[in-house]
């Protein structure tokens, strides 16, 4: 079967393909025939010798062939074995079934012991007696198997046992499963028992029915016979055959039967037995042997057969399930040999499935044949944890509800050195949006291991595979795999210490060691580690390494002091403990110490040996490769890349010897010392695989024969160093496992079960994501790359030999980035353990410098699993080196003299030998060493830290110049000093920082098992802040809160906690903050605070901070408590920082909630008191407090809202019944509403709507004053009255509307006395109009006066200007001038005029068009000056003395005296900071002002509709006609037009440049339009005249144009159109776009200004844009935009979009007012609000009590919240509230499920609503709030579409048979 691995389990097909594959095997045996004759030499000797060989071949082959014979014929005897009645067999073949035994087989669970077994066979007893132990065993196993049949056999004698059958058969994969997975070792069981076993006479407990044990059924028989065959398969599968024995019982007992209405079943049934025995019968067949296992070898390594290698790897996979099937483990000992060595091959395809049956053979099953455990469907779990597994699949596949979960796990006996397997029903199902969620509980992970499983579908007595849906709805393999782990990893905190320096003296003086340590002083030390809070050490050289006899060159003698130059790493038995350190018995000490402290210990385990005096065991596996001169050498260690360890030398891991002796030694290791785990040397390259050296494989000898056998081949016994194959290289390692530590793992933790495995892993380009192979094979890896970040993140950069470089620091989001790579690809649940630092780099202290302070902050609080090094936490900088990572030299002073010399030393020696021993046990220590191998070394470090000087960071001890050595303490203390110790750097002390974060970590659960919650810490402009690193670690009970500085300056920073607490809608939430970094009692805020950026923290250079986060519990002492800290944070802010908003504060959000809610006056009148008393204890207003509510000053709603109760609640101050509170409170209302009135708005303009606009400035004033009179603002209009308009018109004031009428003189002084008419009107809302009038002064807009004349023009004007604001008396608080014609205004309001009377008056400039030539620059002659004499101030104010030219400019006069300047668009405000003549003066103003020109959209429309009358295809029929001569519409034609004047600036002579080709590529389907005058006097407006009459005349159906005439249809164009033509050299703001918008017509436009602003591409992607722009001003480029056009026109669809698009880009009038308006009230340091809709408010006003509100801020909410939860409490002090409406809260926690989104239904509004559940993160569950009135009410959640009921509710079942959720209010 697929499933389980059984070839039972094949489909049809399957077999098929199958038998004709052994067909074709057989033939391919046949036809393949030794071929001697290429071989043969002509040296007849050679030949006779070949000869015999042959001979002595054929015989083996012969007596193979015997033995094979032999065993065929014994099969052939058990299936020919006829049925015999019971009578006639012993009791070996038959069984009395004992019911009680199959009762108590059933009653049994997971946890129960196999003795309750054993006490049931010594005192019930058993219905017969048993001649072995293995029929007692088989007995208990077949009663096992019979569970599901206990009732069937206990009645089957009944007359209705054929229904039972039937029930039983419909849900048969029911009879197939069981709910527990319990597994019993039969064997040892039967062991236990047999002596002593019970016979039991009584017949209670015996069935009626005989059970016969036989090959062949008879059906003559009248007993239940099962077949032994499959019994005894069954008992030996460890549970994967147990489903057959099952159906085979059942299928015995529908034959005892007889039944017709059952028997059909036994064909279904029959097919799965055949299936089995057709199964072993070939695995009887196929079973290897070393014959076999030679031809494999033969096979593989035969490059002839290279094409038949697929072929032959297609058969082992089929071998390895039907061995694993059978149990058949000689077979699979030989495959797995074979399949190590494949693991070697040159072939990478071969190694690819190398690596997977030999994955297949260490799982015991065929699940990851086709491919490997999906990632997402593995998980890492820790022991004893309960496990349920939920798996959603389509429902479509649900069915007929036979789906099977099965379980392959690790034996609960320690005996039993193979996973065990269990089938498993669903226990729980729940059905929804076609999908339906199996649940199966798995129970308790009893032990370390892998507990895979498949989920499969059991139909007509097949198992077929499925498909599950993952969490991104996409189907994947139904397979998985969970990985348990020691259930303490995740507390462990561990330290690797050095033993040799453990205690050790070092002369630094004279280089030499004095004393070397030893375990017995690490045992010593263990106290001190332990309450260091260090639970985990890792012993580093624990293991034997090379004890020389070494010879003293100065004394001429032998001393037994060990090889000191040897490395720790270079161990000599990898199974035996350093002798060099103490030996066994003190190393068994040292163990036993740490045990009875609960520490851990955990040695090295290394994959290669001592390259010098190894074990014997090692000599025939060691590798070896040829040198250069061809000579045999050992391989050194290596990392399979480039690193060689010369110490070192690698085994043959080609060879399955290596993989078994390595896990021998390391179990010998854990049974004789007991340690607890094992650290992995260069884990990451594990099983060393290196290259064939194939060129020397494959040599051919002299004499022609081949120089290497297969077999050395295969072994390949000489390879190419330091060239990585194997596992690494090949296609699989980044999906399946590790064979070798699979392996490894696997017989560790079924012998000791909560074995710990680490990974020394370094990830580099050449070991990328190896991190990820070694988690999916049980190992924790330890990571070095913690270190090189932090490197990065504090300005270093680190080599891999431990230099350290300088560099520029990197942002803090590389290590969030770090974390996230490093986690990416791991399964679910995965472990890393992280170091402070490498083996070869130097220690934190000299690495990180200050930034070590930081470092340990982040190693301790990270999810990872902490490992600090030996001195490291002392503040050590410069380190031992304990191995040579790099290339040695070899010492090849070895000369004949020395060997003598040592030789007559070695006898005296070896007699002092034993007593030195006993010295040394006794001392712990080494005696002093010689100079000659003693000498310390320092190599060559220079990292870039603060002295610039050449600092040596590792000792070695193998020895170098001596006078480096005497300077480490003056280095240490030159590092010590320059870290700054007076700053609180102080090394010497950083072990207390090193101490309290073990502490910490030891302390609070959410440091070691919590999840991380990144966190946003911002700096004070809301950028998130580059040095400081903010994060959660949060578990259901408990949260921690990490910040990071790792910048060497103080911060203040805001943190962002919206990631960790969500969405919490309940501003009165209450949560508890307790600073971790000391110990004091921690404060209560209000959860909302903090959301809304109210944890402000300050932290110092290279610091930590961290405190503890909780929500409260509810009391009012406690509300009372926060709501004081909360006025005081709040008070302290308003106080020192002026950029901040206050509102997060409660008192702020109580106010939002009376806006929002809009609760009665009194409600505000409560509030205000409230306030008014928290502001009385400090400094700050009202006002001001009023100013930093962000919600009121940005929301226009709620600022609107705000004013609307402080002007009502003013007006009750006139009521005489008021006490002095009320009195005072009304008082304050009106105060703030009055101090945020401006007054008013006067605009200075030279045109001005229907009376004397010249272009888009008068339309642009004239409609934002509307706009501003409509919201309620007072707005002043002052303008000259002209003697005659642009149209012509003189007298145009007359019988206006507006009533518009003279009413005095306004006079002023300048070179003379100037007298101006003042007409005065009203309308549009209350504006108030003022005409100036004085025919000589203002004769027409813009007279074509000389300078003097137009100086005298606009000084005039301004002056009278201000003038008559004087004589009305009413004095302006914006002054709003408008290009330069009113530029001298503001002049001279600050020059003295009019003494202070303008004071507190806010001067804007609009600059309308500020491009030269519009800046009103006049120039004056030599003989006129400057003309000082006509406006009477500095000159300086209008003229640039630095220009070669005098010029008197206007615009200049505007823009120095103004207070802001503005214009029309954010594109052209910023074109004139950058490029105008006058940026000087522009940027000097702060913030300046710009908001697209909008129109009246109602208005427009209306006009639109009035004035065409006409739909838009009448209005493009009516311009075709009228200007195109068209006799009737041609809707394909588009009509693209231009409305405007004719000038420069609009672009137009570019548009006729392009008229002729646009015809040419339509040819002639096009209009284009150009309606507008133009000034002829104008050069450039001539030559576009002389254009358009000539392209008129020629194009007459193509092109319109007419610039001698009034263009009237300005509507119709805009409407009539297909797009609008726009090609402006400059346009600051623009109104005709949007005159076309409004009328739906896209725009073709210039990207200039506000065109750049308003008009876009459209794209045809996302269907966003209004238009088409073109980027470079040229006829190419306007050709290009007007194509585009054409083919959008053509496609009616996005066309259409596009209009719609147009129609939606038009800017409302009211939104540019309120713009403007906004930016009067920031000028004036006001809140805005619109004052029309404020007074036009009505709000109940209602009596109110200030004392009674402020003690009800104080108390905080209703009593009734401390008896519910903070997530249910809604606050509200109004007393008017309905007494019987309650806010409830409904919330819902999912432990094992992960919803999408959660709704709530019920009775409370019909079930007519979907109200939205939202997940509060803190609380780790979903919740909304709901008003109930009193009463009972029903509800159900709605949980991704699935209607469901919450079990920890209270629910009733109501008549229509449905279960609800139920509550009473």
């Amino acid at each position: 079967m697929k499933s389980d691995d059984s070839e039972a389990s094949k489909s049809e097909e399957e077999k098929e393909e199958i038998n004709e594959e052994e067909e074709e095997e057989e033939e391919q045996e046949k036809d393949e025939e030794p071929n001697q004759e290429e071989n043969q030499e002509e040296n007849q000797e050679e030949k006779e010798e070949e000869q015999k060989e042959e001979e002595l071949k054929e015989e083996e082959l012969k007596e193979e062939e015997q033995k094979e014979e032999e065993q065929k014929e014994e099969v052939e005897a058990e299936e020919e074995s006829d049925h015999v009645n019971v009578k006639e067999f012993d009791n070996q073949n038959s069984f009395i079934i004992s019911l009680q035994l199959i009762k108590t087989f059933d009653n049994m669970h997971q946890g129960d012991p196999e003795t309750t077994i054993t006490d049931f066979l010594k005192n019930v007893g058993l219905p017969m007696h048993f001649n072995s132990e293995d029929h007692l065993a088989l007995y208990l196993y077949f009663h096992k198997m019979c569970i599901p049949f206990y009732q069937l056999l206990e009645d089957i004698k009944s007359e209705d046992v054929s229904d039972i059958v039937l029930n039983s058969l419909k849900e048969s994969y029911y009879l197939l499963a069981d709910s527990e997975s319990k597994h019993y070792n039969y064997t040892d069981i039967a062991k236990k028992s047999f002596l002593n076993l019970r016979i039991s006479e009584e017949d209670t407990n015996i069935s009626k029915v005989p059970i016969v044990l036989q090959n062949e059924i008879s059906k003559k028989s009248s007993d239940l016979q099962i077949k032994k065959l499959i019994l005894d398969l069954g008992f030996k599968s460890n549970g994967r055959l147990d489903v057959y024995v099952k159906i085979h019982i059942i299928k015995a007992i529908i034959i005892y039967l007889n039944d017709e209405d059952i028997l059909p079943y036994i064909q279904i049934f029959q097919q799965m037995e055949d299936d089995l025995i057709k199964l072993y019968h070939n695995s009887v067949r196929e079973k290897l042997n070393q014959k076999k296992y030679e031809e494999y070898v033969d096979i593989f390594t035969n490059l002839e057969m290279r094409d038949k290698w697929k072929e032959h790897l297609i058969h082992c996979r089929k071998l390895i399930g039907m061995f694993q099937n059978v149990n058949d483990y000689e077979s699979l000992d030989i495959l797995e040999r074979l399949l190590i060595q494949l693991l070697g091959h040159f072939e990478k395809d071969v190694r690819n499935n190398a690596v997977k049956m030999l994955n297949m053979i260490y799982d015991q099953t065929t699940w990851q044949e086709k491919s490997a455990f999906p990632i997402q469907n593995t998980q890492i779990k820790l022991m004893n944890e309960q496990l349920t597994l939920e798996l959603n699949i389509q429902l479509e596949d649900y069915g007929e509800k036979n789906i099977v979960l099965i379980i392959s796990a690790p034996s609960e006996n320690k005996n039993v050195n193979y996973p065990c397997m269990t089938f498993l029903k669903c226990e729980n199902e729940e059905e929804g949006n076609n999908l339906v969620k199996l649940i199966f509980p798995l129970g308790t992970l009893s032990k370390c291991g892998y507990y895979d499983w498949y989920l499969v579908r059991f139909s007509k007595g097949r198992f077929t595979n499925i498909k599950i849906i993952n969490d991104k709805k996409e189907l994947i393999e139904a397979k998985g795999r969970i990985i348990a782990l020691n259930k303490d990893i995740k507390e462990i905190s561990a330290h690797e210490v050095y033993c040799d320096l453990i205690g050790a003296d070092i002369d630094k003086n004279q280089g030499r060691i004095v004393k070397r340590g030893s375990f017995q002083n690490l045992e010593r030390k263990l106290d001190e580690l332990y309450k260091r809070y260090i639970n985990l050490v890792y012993i580093m050289g624990a293991l034997e390494r090379d004890n020389e006899i070494a010879y003293d060159e100065e004394t001429a003698e032998a001393i037994d002091i060990g090889n000191d130059k040897a490395s720790p790493m270079a161990v000599t038995s990898r199974s035996n403990i350093s002798s060099l350190l103490g030996g066994e018995k003190s190393f068994i000490s040292l163990i036993n110490k740490a045990h009875k402290l609960s520490m851990k210990i955990v040695i090295d385990s290394l994959s290669r040996i001592s390259s010098s005096r190894a074990h014997r065991k090692y000599r025939d596996i060691l590798l070896r490769y040829l040198d250069t001169q061809g000579k045999m050498q050992i391989c050194y260690g290596s990392d399979g890349k480039s690193v060689r360890y010369e110490d070192s030398a690698i085994l043959n891991y080609r060879k399955k010897e290596s993989w078994d002796l390595l896990i021998s030694e390391i179990l010998t290791l854990i049974g004789k010392y007991k340690i607890d785990g094992v650290h992995l040397d260069n884990c990451q390259a594990w099983p060393q695989i290196m290259e064939m050296d194939t060129a020397e494989l494959y040599r051919i000898d002299i004499d022609g024969k081949p120089a290497y056998t297969p077999l050395e081949i295969l072994n390949g016994e000489v390879v190419m160093p330091n060239v990585e194959c194997g596992y690494w290289d090949t296609d699989n390692y980044e999906t399946y496992a590790n064979p070798l530590l699979i392996k490894l793992t696997r017989n560790v933790w079924n012998l000791y079960p909560s074995f710990i495995f680490i990974g020394e892993c370094w990830l580099n380009e050449k070991f990328s994501q190896r991190h990820v192979s070694l988690t999916k094979s049980g190992i924790i890896p330890r990571l070095y790359t913690l270190p090189i970040i932090l490197c990065e993140v504090l300005g270093k950069k680190i080599q891999r030999d431990g230099r350290i470089d300088s560099a520029p620091p990197t942002d803090i989001t590389l290590i969030k980035d770090w974390y996230n790579e490093n986690y990416k690809d791991l399964p679910e649940g995965a472990l890393l353990m992280q170091s402070s630092s490498g083996q070869v780099w130097p220690y934190p202290a000299l690495l990180f410098g200050r930034g070590n302070w930081s470092a340990v902050g982040l190693l301790f609080s990270l999810p990872d699993i902490p490992m600090t090094f030996m001195d490291e936490i002392d503040g050590e900088a410069y380190r031992v080196q304990i191995t040579n990572v790099y290339e040695s030299k070899e010492n090849k002073q070895n000369d004949n003299q020395r060997f003598r010399q040592r030789s007559k030393s070695l006898l005296k020696l070896i007699e002092s030998q034993e007593q030195e021993k006993r010295e040394r046990e006794q001392e712990g220590n080494r005696k002093p060493l010689s100079r000659s191998s003693s000498i310390v070394n320092f190599q060559d470090y220079i990292p870039q830290y603060n002295l610039n000087e050449s600092i040596a960071s590792i000792i070695n001890l193998s020895g170098v110049a001596v006078n480096q050595t005497r300077e480490i303490d003056n280095k240490q203390m030159n590092l010590v000093r320059s870290l700054g110790p007076d700053q609180g750097f102080d090394l010497t002390k950083i072990h207390f920082h090193y101490d309290h974060y073990r502490k910490l970590r030891t302390k609070h659960q959410c440091l070691r098992k919590g999840k991380i919650i990144y966190l946003k810490a911002m700096n004070n402009n809301g950028q998130t802040h580059p040095g400081v690193l903010a994060f959660a670690r949060q578990t259901e009970e408990e949260t921690g809160i990490f910040a990071i500085n790792f910048r060497d300056q103080e911060s203040n920073f805001l943190l962002d906690l919206k990631p960790l607490i969500g969405d919490d809608s309940n501003p009165d939430t209450i949560c508890y903050i307790q600073n971790w970094e000391c110990d004091d009692k921690g404060n209560y805020f209000f959860l909302r605070e903090l959301t809304q950026g109210r944890m402000t923290r300050k932290i110092g250079p290279f610091q930590s901070v961290c405190f503890s986060f909780s929500v409260s519990n509810f009391s009012q002492d406690i509300y009372r408590k926060t709501m004081e800290t909360s006025n005081s944070i709040m008070i302290n802010e308003l106080e020192n920082r002026n950029d901040s908003s206050v509102d997060s504060f409660q008192s702020s959000i109580k106010l939002k909630e009376i806006l929002n809610k809009k609760l009665p006056l009194e409600e505000f009148s409560k509030w205000i008191s409230f306030i008014c008393d928290i502001l009385s204890r400090s400094k700050i207003s009202f006002n001001d407090y009023i100013k930093k509510l962000d919600f009121v000053v940005r929301d226009e709603k709620s600022s609107n809202e705000f004013f609307s109760y402080c002007y009502r609640l003013a007006n009750t101050k006139n009521n005489m019944m008021l006490s002095p509170q009320n009195l005072k409170i009304a008082q304050e209302a009106e105060n703030i509403y009055n101090s945020n009135v401006i007054g008013p708005i006067c605009f200075v303009t030279p045109e001005l709507g229907r009376w004397s606009t010249v272009g888009g400035l008068g339309i642009m004033v004239d409609e934002l004053s509307q706009g501003l009179a409509s919201i309620g603002q007072e707005v002043i209009m002052i303008s000259p009255y002209y003697n005659q308009n642009r149209k012509g018109q003189s007298g145009y004031l007359n019988n206006d509307p507006f009533n518009i009428h003279y009413i005095r003189n306004v006079g002023i002084n300048l070179d003379n006395r100037y007298e101006f008419g003042v007409h005065y009107g009203t309308g549009n809302g209350g504006i108030k109009y003022y005409f100036l009038h004085n025919a000589n002064i203002f004769p027409r807009p813009y007279p074509d006066f000389g300078p003097a004349m137009t100086v005298r023009e606009i000084a005039c004007f301004a002056k009278a200007s201000l003038q008559l604001l004087c004589d009305l008396q009413t004095i302006p608080s914006i002054v709003l001038t408008n290009d330069w014609f009113t530029g001298l205004t503001p002049a001279y309001a600050k020059n003295g005029s009019f003494g202070d009377t303008f004071r507190g008056t806010t001067f804007m400039h609009i600059c309308h068009n500020l491009e030269p030539t519009y800046e009103g620059r006049l120039y004056p002659s030599p003989q006129e000056g400057t003309l000082e004499g006509i406006y009477q101030f500095d000159p300086n104010w209008l003229i640039d003395f630095s220009w070669k030219q005098r010029v008197i400019n206007p615009s200049r006069c505007a823009i120095m005296m103004s207070d802001q300047w503005a214009t029309v668009s954010n594109s052209y405000r910023d074109d004139l900071r950058n490029s105008s003549p006058l940026n000087h003066f522009l940027n000097q103003k702060p913030r300046p002002f710009s908001y697209p020109n909008g129109i009246f959209k109602e208005k427009r429309l209306k006009q639109l509709n009035e004035k065409c009358g006409l739909s838009r295809p009448e209005c493009k029929k009516y311009i075709q006609q009228k200007y195109f001569g068209y006799g009737d519409a041609d809707y394909n034609v588009p009509i693209f037009s231009f409305v405007g004047r004719i000038t420069q600036q609009k672009g137009v002579l570019l548009i006729l440049d392009v008229v002729e080709e646009m015809i040419r590529i339509t040819g002639g389907k096009i209009n284009i339009l150009v309606g507008g005058m133009g000034d002829r006097r104008d050069p450039y407006v001539g030559a576009c005249i002389h254009r358009m009459y000539h392209l008129k005349g020629k194009y007459p159906y193509a092109f319109w144009a007419d610039p001698n005439e009034f263009f009237t249809d300005g509507p119709k164009i805009n409407k009539g159109s297909d797009f609008g033509l726009m090609p402006s050299l400059f346009e600051p703001g623009g109104i005709v776009q949007h005159e076309f918008f409004i009328a739906g017509t896209p725009v073709i436009a210039f990207r200039t200004g506000g065109l750049k602003d308003t008009v876009f591409e459209f794209r045809w992607d996302n269907n966003s844009g209004n238009g088409l722009t073109f980027d470079n001003y040229n006829g190419r480029d306007l050709v290009g935009a007007m194509r585009r056009a054409i083919d959008l026109f053509k496609n009616k669809e996005k066309y259409e979009i596009c209009r719609k698009n147009a129609f939606n880009s038009a800017i409302d009038v009211a939104d540019v007012s309120r713009a403007w308006c906004r930016e009067f009230y920031r000028l004036k340091n006001k809140i805005y609000f619109n004052v029309k809709e404020v007074k036009n408010s009505a709000i109940n006003n209602t009596s109110f009590n200030p004392e009674e509100a402020r003690m009800n801020y104080l108390q905080g909410p209703h009593p009734d919240y401390q008896n519910r939860s903070n997530s249910q409490y809604m606050f509200s002090n109004n007393p008017n509230m309905d007494p019987n409406v309650a806010n409830i809260t409904f919330s819902y926690k999912f432990n094992n499920r992960n919803p999408k989104n959660v709704f709530i239904s019920g009775s409370f509004d019909n079930w007519k609503e979907k109200h939205p559940l939202t997940y509060n993160q803190t609380m780790g569950k979903w919740a909304c709030t709901l008003k109930l009135k009193k009463g009972k009410y029903l509800y159900k959640y709605i949980i991704d579409g699935n209607w469901e009921i919450n079990p920890n509710e209270l629910s009733e079942r109501g008549n229509d048979g449905i279960t609800n959720n139920v509550i009473n209010v």
